[in-house]
This record gives structure tokens, C-alpha cells and sequence, in this order.
């Protein structure tokens, strides 16, 4: 679980697990499991996750997903999807052009911890999530069944 991603997916599991009160905390109990990071890297990871500082800690929003970084993903794919569904732990992603692998990259990239890949096949992307929950959150914020087939 090395990276970015899996750096933010730990940092969402220990959010979920510790009561945290300091950036210096997560920085130790990430160096405890061998993945260190600057203050800046983790103040990066913090916002993108949409984390929280509150009067019991740190915290991630109620959904869970990095709300900084779903919307900003959903403002740069919904422009490019003909529709989108959500099935079990799986959002499926239907590009209005024949730039799946373009998608499935930006999935991938983007980060979110809760997906655990974004795969392209046959101008279709699979996100598999850790949730059905989390499909369900993926495909709304990306517009959902109310996008209308492009004819």
C-alpha cells in the first residue's frame, strides 16, 4: 500500500479507528507503519480527503468519500459521460466519446480512497468500490441515472 493512495486510504482507516488531535499524531502513526510523509504532504492528503479539525479531532465527513476531491472529479468527468450506474460495489461509467482509458485513469489517479480501481474495457469503466454505499455516493456525485443517452 504504497503512495498516495494507499497513504490516504490509511489515513481514512486511522481516522476512522483513533481519536486524533494533531497533523504530528498522523504523521506518527503513519511512520509507525513505514509511511512517512512531509507536514505538507499530509496537510495535502488532509484537505483533498475533505478531513476535519473539530472539538473531538480530526475527522473525515460523514460520507466518507474525500469531498474536496469527488467534487472536483465529478466538475472534470460528468462533461464526459453519457450515463452512469451504480450495482453493488461497482459504479459503471459510460463515456459519451471512446475515452475510457482517459476515465479510468482519472479514477485511479484521483486518489479517493473508498475506490479501489477504475478499469476501462470496451468503451465501459468499471469503478469497483469498497461499498455498495460508495458506488452508490461515486455515481451520484457524477451525475447518476440522470444523465439521458446521447443519440
Amino acid at each position: 500500500m504504497a503512495g498516495k493512495r494507499g497513504r490516504q486510504q490509511r489515513i481514512v482507516e486511522l481516522l476512522a479507528h483513533n481519536r486524533i488531535e494533531s497533523q504530528e499524531q498522523i504523521q506518527g502513526l503513519l511512520l509507525a507503519e513505514d509511511l512517512a510523509c512531509s507536514q505538507t504532504t499530509l496537510s495535502r492528503d488532509l484537505q483533498e480527503l475533505g478531513v476535519v479539525k473539530g472539538a473531538d479531532g480530526y475527522r473525515t465527513p460523514s460520507g466518507g468519500f474525500g469531498e474536496n476531491t469527488l467534487a472536483r472529479l465529478a466538475r472534470e468527468l460528468a462533461p464526459r459521460l453519457r450515463a452512469v450506474e451504480a450495482g453493488g460495489n461497482i459504479a459503471v461509467l459510460r463515456p459519451r466519446e471512446s475515452d475510457a482509458s482517459s476515465l479510468a485513469r482519472a479514477i485511479d489517479t484521483a486518489g479517493l480512497p473508498q475506490v479501489i480501481a477504475g478499469v476501462a474495457c470496451d468503451g465501459v469503466v468499471l469503478v469497483v468500490t469498497r461499498t455498495p454505499a460508495d458506488a452508490r455516493r461515486l455515481a451520484s456525485a457524477l451525475g447518476g441515472r440522470h444523465l439521458r443517452r446521447r443519440r
